[in-house]
């Protein structure tokens, strides 16, 4: 069984090229690698348990960062699902989407919010992920894929929810992540769609506090030798 450990890791921070961050740490859990989460998202790894040192590559919107320990055999895999809820900061929204196995290969998938009184897309991509086995036996045209199989991209085996798809194999899911941008009370859904048909879920509440903005300027005003007091003026 996986464990990960996050207790009496610090971390620093500092610029390392363009949108880049080198992440040095220290940790007390020898023997074991370290990952960096991003928004409680897998970011990077060590190969090594002496290793202290990750990079991080900026994402489009604030995020929040948390090194954990993990076996060594462990270091790749993303173990989001375990890290404290604390990780994941209340301005991500995070879902599990699994289209119905009547979707077909076209099918998009679409997260949408209410913020602002009127809903607007927060994200959109394929509903199937392009690595999804293509399994389709029975979903699609017959004998149109690979190995004779049918055409649809039905699901694999242990690559989604157990059982699902027809003749009782997996059907394909995938983990759907949105920076929201509102502060506030707002509701996100899911949208499945594809030509001649569709399936809504129902709508999560979401209670988003966004982290403070960024300075855009940070200006020495004074510096009184004397006292050996510096002032400076922070402009937002």
């Amino acid at each position: 069984m996986s464990t990960i450990y996050t207790q009496d890791i610090t971390v620093s921070c500092q610029p390392s090229g363009p949108d880049a961050w080198q992440i040095e740490f220290t940790s007390p859990h020898a023997g074991l690698c370290h990952q960096l989460y991003a928004n409680g998202r897998l970011a990077d790894w060590t190969d090594t348990p002496d290793a202290r040192r990750l990079v991080f590559h900026a994402l489009e919107e604030a995020a929040q960062l948390q090194v954990a320990a993990v076996e060594p055999a462990d270091r790749t895999r993303d173990l989001h699902a375990m890290l404290p809820p604390a990780a994941l900061p209340s301005w991500v929204f995070r879902t599990f989407v699994a289209p119905p196995a009547a979707a077909p290969a076209d099918a998009v998938v679409c997260l949408l919010t209410d913020a602002g009184g009127a809903e607007t897309v927060l994200a959109e991509r394929p509903a199937y992920p392009p690595n999804a086995p293509r399994m389709g036996m029975g979903l699609d045209a017959f004998g149109r894929s690979a190995h004779g199989y049918g055409a649809g991209l039905g699901a694999g085996l242990g690559n989604g929810v157990f059982g699902q798809s027809p003749m009782g194999m997996d059907r394909v899911g995938q983990e759907l992540t949105a920076a929201l941008t509102t502060e506030g009370l707002q509701h996100v859904r899911v949208s499945i769609r594809w030509p001649g048909g569709g399936v809504d879920l129902p709508a999560q509440a979401m209670l988003t506090m966004l982290p403070p903005a960024p300075p855009q300027a940070i200006t020495v005003v004074d510096v009184d030798t004397q006292t050996h007091t510096l002032t400076i003026e922070i402009t937002r």
